[in-house]
């Protein structure tokens, strides 16, 4: 819900400017009817937030597909609260992908340096300073997917 939160807040500053929004690629595994629920309420909570065609779902891919969503990435969003290590924030800066990342856990203590090697954010309004800072940084290449 962070993530989405994130984008509506984004997509508030960026409508004022007159800038395209650009969309939120979420990848991920559904394991069973639970995932699949969680799935519908995020569709449901983007649709709420105003953001429902900027969020795309991509589940269950390959990696090679994995992959090439990375490789054509802006930037790539952690949200996960306290998680340990997490090997997903690392896979997307080895993916040469600017990273924002949960301040807490492992990318904090860890994984990134704030400002340096990525970006820590805790609330919806951190994550959108810190997609507006990408972006500012980004703008000569259009726009693209966070």
């Amino acid at each position: 819900r962070l993530q989405i939160q994130a984008l509506a807040a984004l997509k508030v500053q960026l409508d004022a400017a007159g800038v395209e929004v650009p969309a939120l690629e979420m990848l991920g595994s559904c394991r069973g009817a639970a995932d699949e629920q969680r799935v519908a309420e995020l569709r449901a909570f983007a649709a709420q937030a105003g953001v429902g065609s900027l969020v795309h779902f991509r589940l269950n891919e390959p990696f090679s597909q994995v992959k090439t969503a990375l490789g054509s990435a802006l930037l790539g969003v952690h949200t996960m609260w306290n998680e340990h290590f997490g090997i997903a924030p690392v896979e997307m800066m080895a993916a040469g992908v600017v990273l924002v990342a949960h301040c807490s856990g492992g990318p904090k203590l860890d994984i990134v340096a704030d400002g340096e090697t990525g970006f820590l954010a805790s609330s919806a309004a951190e994550y959108a300073a810190a997609f507006a800072r990408m972006l500012a940084l980004f703008d000569a290449g259009g726009s693209g997917s966070a």
